[in-house]
């Protein structure tokens, strides 16, 4: 569903979007589609986004997405 609303587009708050897509990508052991999700967000021109993402990022990179997702 969160998929399907990004793609609608004209949202408000297109990263916060992404940005809980990609959480619930790797809670769904989905890494390579959580991976796509949070690279998004690194794009974003808001500060904090681009660096949520990218933590995300480093997070899946250090193998701990699965992890966390057991949880």
């Amino acid at each position: 569903l969160i998929q399907q609303g990004i793609q609608k587009g004209n949202l408000k708050f297109s990263d916060q979007a992404n940005l809980l897509l990609g959480m619930a990508q790797l809670q769904a052991h989905k890494n390579a589609e959580a991976r796509k999700s949070f690279a998004e967000v690194a794009k974003s021109s808001n500060e904090g986004y681009a660096r949520l993402g990218k933590l995300w990022e480093l997070h899946l990179e250090s193998g701990k997405g699965a992890e966390t997702a057991k949880n």
